[in-house]
């Protein structure tokens, strides 16, 4: 996918729960849900404005990738892609990056360059939130991942309510699972995170 560019998209989900109480989850991406043998070359979400009670995983390009098999190698490349939005996440989100949501502990080698996330995130953790994994880039790695050349501008604010647990919140990643193999390299974080 090339020269993409997504001009003020909404994206946003209701409070609902199901038949067992429990409050449902929602994955989400402006521009692709999953990737397999993929590439993004300069991708852009523009003035995006996202507004959601649970996400399971959003990613503001690409939320996650998915394979057949979990013996299958193959390769996810985002270049020069960038994210500028609003988001209010009123809920939570489990996993949420402005650029990629989540890296699956697939065999797949992630190279993200050049990528800019900027705007404003305002979580309001509410509830009993037992993970949450954000990153201006990425919020979570579980497997072979290289950021380079990256810069978040994001400004974070994470309103901590009475039963929030805990949080792996990074401006660039958010957390990277044990075992897996992460670079990071000539990147910058220029955003707030305010707890």
């Amino acid at each position: 996918m090339r020269n993409v560019v997504f001009d003020t998209p909404f994206c946003y989900n209701e409070y609902v729960r199901d038949s067992d109480n429990n409050i449902i989850k929602y994955n989400a991406a402006i521009v692709s849900m999953y990737a397999r043998e993929a590439s993004f070359i300069n991708c852009k979400v523009e003035n995006a404005i996202v507004d959601g009670y649970h996400f399971e995983v959003f990613g503001g390009i690409l939320n996650t990738n998915r394979t057949s098999s979990a013996l299958t190698t193959d390769n996810v490349v985002l270049t020069k892609c960038s994210f500028h939005g609003y988001v209010t996440l009123r809920h939570y989100a489990d996993y949420f990056g402005c650029i990629v949501g989540r890296s699956r502990k697939y065999d797949t080698d992630w190279y993200i360059s050049e990528c800019t996330a900027s705007g404003e995130i305002v979580d309001y953790a509410i509830f009993n939130t037992t993970q949450v994994y954000y990153g201006g880039i990425m919020g979570y790695a579980d497997n072979n991942v290289n950021i380079s050349k990256c810069v978040n501008y994001v400004d974070y604010t994470r309103h901590v309510g009475e039963q929030s647990s805990w949080a792996s919140i990074g401006g660039i990643l958010g957390f990277s699972i044990d075992g897996s193999k992460v670079t990071i390299s000539e990147c910058a974080n220029l955003g707030k995170i305010s707890l």
